[in-house]
């Protein structure tokens, strides 16, 4: 097996793992870190770089995870409340650093092991 041919299928066997989220809605701790954030909702993408992941941390006691909050409040300008859309990038970001890690141990073993 070429390695082109087993980094498209390694992509599309991770893109398959996660299809069944796309009917998914959001879940647990979604609904106050994307559906009841202000921030998230603002469009203030220097705002989502400055607050806490969680909106209702205490001060100092939050997580801080900057990139996650720009990329819901992107997300929120495209999606809104719609669940798919969000479900659908995570799928396209979990097969992208899938094939990304096959293809650094694909430089490094055989195909098959890698």
């Amino acid at each position: 097996m070429t390695k082109a041919r087993a980094g498209f299928l390694v992509l599309c066997l991770a893109m398959l793992v996660y299809a069944n989220s796309l009917g998914n809605g959001f879940a647990y701790d979604d609904n106050a870190v994307i559906l009841h954030n202000p921030v998230v909702h603002s469009g203030d993408w220097r705002a989502a770089l400055e607050s806490p992941y969680h909106p209702d941390a205490l001060d100092g006691a939050g997580l801080f995870r900057p990139l996650i909050s720009l990329s819901f409040t992107l997300e929120w300008m495209v999606f809104e409340d719609g669940a798919f859309g969000y479900h659908f990038l995570n799928l396209l970001a979990h097969a992208g650093v899938t094939f990304l890690v096959f293809s650094l141990l694909a430089g490094i073993f055989p195909v098959i092991p890698a």
